[in-house]
């Protein structure tokens, strides 16, 4: 990345993809072999969130075909020689899995109007993204005071 006049760099993280500096937040990505790249100015930030990423869906249908079995008896036993119980029981277990398997946790700065910046920190530190945060905040703040 190529600094602007004035420009410095404030902190690099996310393994040099996200670039922080005191007049804009840059990142650069690569996905399937394609490159991109995204820049918002500490100006235009309009909010920053730290939050995991989910599909609920997932659960709850992985909780209804649990409970096919059960709603299926009378007396609440459940057979697992049936077919249709095994199945029933096997994509709960399925569909509950794969729900944790694609939760991560993400950071979404998003700009006034215009693109977001969001991007996975699968294996880092909490310390360091709540960091990384502060930094952002910290520089906007210093940004709009001047």
């Amino acid at each position: 990345m190529t600094l602007l006049p004035e420009e410095e760099v404030i902190t690099i993280f996310n393994q040099e993809t996200i670039v922080l500096t005191n007049i804009r937040v840059s990142m650069n990505n690569l996905s399937f072999g394609k490159k991109s790249h995204t820049t918002i100015f500490l100006d235009d930030i309009a909010s920053v969130q730290s939050n995991y990423s989910s599909k609920p869906w997932l659960i709850l249908s992985g909780l209804v075909c649990g409970i096919v079995p059960f709603a299926q008896n009378q007396n609440g036993f459940v057979d697992p020689n049936q077919t249709v119980n095994f199945f029933a029981i096997f994509t709960c277990i399925v569909l509950i899995c794969v729900y944790f398997i694609t939760r991560f946790h993400i950071v979404k700065i998003c700009s006034k109007g215009g693109a977001s910046l969001i991007f996975k920190t699968a294996g880092m530190k909490t310390e360091d993204v709540d960091d990384f945060v502060a930094k952002l905040c910290s520089a906007k703040q210093l940004k709009s005071i001047n």
